[in-house]
C-alpha cells in the first residue's frame, strides 16, 4: 500500500519515465504491446526484442 502512495506523490510531483526508456511506449497501450512482444516467444530472444523496440523509437 505504501508504494501506491509513493507512486501518487511522484506523479503529482511530475516525476515520470519517458517513452524513450526501455520498453516504455508513448501510451500505456504501447507499453503493454511491447511487453507482449517480449513475453510472447517465451522470453527467447528477449534482449534482441528490447533492442528492436528501442531502435524503432529512434526512427519515429
Amino acid at each position: 500500500m505504501l508504494r501506491a502512495f509513493e507512486s501518487v506523490e511522484l506523479a503529482l510531483s511530475g516525476v515520470h519515465i519517458d517513452s524513450v526508456h526501455g520498453i516504455n511506449g508513448f501510451t500505456p497501450e504501447d507499453t503493454m504491446h511491447n511487453m507482449g512482444r517480449i513475453a510472447s516467444p517465451g522470453m527467447t530472444m528477449t534482449e534482441k526484442t528490447i533492442v528492436e523496440i528501442q531502435q524503432e523509437k529512434l526512427q519515429a
